[in-house]
């Protein structure tokens, strides 16, 4: 469901329980997922606690969002000062493993498509086939693959194609089989 209608305002999806000092509960949770929900770390915190860890990752987070995002615009500011097409498609590769980290934390959707639980549960396997595209489009130019090893530019190509394939069929049938391959 979409990010508003979540009980806590936090980009890891958090809910309250109320338990009273000293109390025992037990309790039940009921996952209903087509993800691959392996990564799924359950634990009981309190808000403050929480609160206090969410700053702190938030802090964290953004320091490493803030130099990836310093080396998208750098790298964009040597292709318009260069015009090497290399420089272009490093920066889409940067973009695409950005939006990576931005879905896998919560915080694309927390900020980005709150409203879109559909993009969210398919944000790895789309940033993960275009950075793979893209990156393997870089190798190709920054390597002048074509022309100095045109065996390699083939399996390149070769390998565009099929991402390619992947990257088209994802929102029908990979949402099952492309977490499972991505992470294992």
């Amino acid at each position: 469901f979409s990010y508003s209608k979540r009980d806590v305002d936090n980009s890891n999806f958090a809910f309250n329980i109320e338990l009273n000092p000293l109390e025992s509960k037990i309790f039940y949770v009921r996952l209903s997922s087509s993800n691959n929900v392996s990564n799924l770390d359950p634990s009981l915190q309190s808000s403050s606690y929480l609160e206090k860890h969410t700053r702190h990752q938030i802090l964290i987070n953004g320091i490493f969002y803030g130099f990836m995002i310093i080396m998208l615009f750098y790298n964009l500011s040597l292709y318009f000062a260069v015009k090497e097409k290399a420089y272009l498609l490093f920066c889409f590769y940067v973009f695409f493993q950005l939006f990576y980290f931005l879905g896998g934390d919560g915080t694309a959707f927390q900020y980005i498509y709150p409203n879109s639980p559909w993009l969210q549960n398919r944000n790895s396997s789309f940033s993960t086939i275009l950075t793979l595209i893209f990156s393997t489009l870089f190798i190709n130019s920054f390597l002048e693959l074509k022309s100095k090893m045109p065996k390699a530019f083939t399996i390149n190509r070769f390998l565009i194609g099929i991402l390619s394939v992947l990257l088209i069929l994802n929102p029908f049938y990979l949402m099952e089989f492309f977490p499972k391959i991505a992470f294992y």
